[in-house]
């Protein structure tokens, strides 16, 4: 029930915000933090959000999920970012998320946070991030509990279009002239 919640939140914030929708993939690879932990290995990553405009910076709640190709490990998420500036932007993020597959034994929760730097034009984001992804649960050695986690992305902001409401149709209509502008003269 609190996934649908969820799903319905996000799927209604853009049109809520008025703004944009930020819709994103990557590829992004996985280190193990110890000589003793185990690589998530490489994936690829998409996520979608509405986007906050914040003056200088934006607000980007968002969902998504990265698919580790190497391992199987699928992990989901649910966070967002911050990121500050025109054209040469730097950000932060943070997620909640959770491990599922081999070789975790059950859909293991975490989170994921790092930074960003992104190269801005109107419409696209271009860059990389870098940060840390932790996983509950066991830990030992085979299992990728524990990661740096860096990664290339793009990234296109789709404005939304108000529609107008049936109130303001009909303000636009009343400022129209009341009396027909004069015929030209024939000259």
């Amino acid at each position: 029930m609190r996934v649908v919640a969820l799903l319905t939140l996000f799927a209604s914030a853009p049109a809520l915000a008025g703004t944009h929708v930020h819709l994103a993939a990557s590829h992004e690879w996985g280190v193990p933090m110890s000589a003793e932990g185990s690589p998530l290995g490489p994936g690829i990553a998409a996520h979608v959000g509405p986007s906050f405009s914040l003056k200088i910076a934006r607000l980007i709640p968002e969902i998504g999920a990265t698919y580790h190709y190497e391992t199987g490990v699928i992990v989901p998420r649910a966070g967002g970012r911050l990121i500050i500036g025109w054209i040469l932007t730097p950000g932060v993020y943070a997620h909640a998320n959770a491990a599922i597959g081999e070789p975790f034994a059950a859909p293991t929760p975490g989170f994921d946070a790092g930074i960003s730097l992104h190269l801005s034009i109107p419409f696209v984001r271009v860059g990389g991030y870098g940060g840390i992804e932790v996983f509950g649960g066991e830990s030992g050695p085979g299992i990728p509990d524990q990661n740096f986690i860096g990664g290339l992305e793009i990234a296109l902001s789709i404005p939304l279009k108000k529609k107008a409401d049936d109130d303001d149709a009909e303000e636009d209509e009343g400022d129209a002239p009341e009396e027909p502008l004069p015929e030209p003269a024939d000259g």
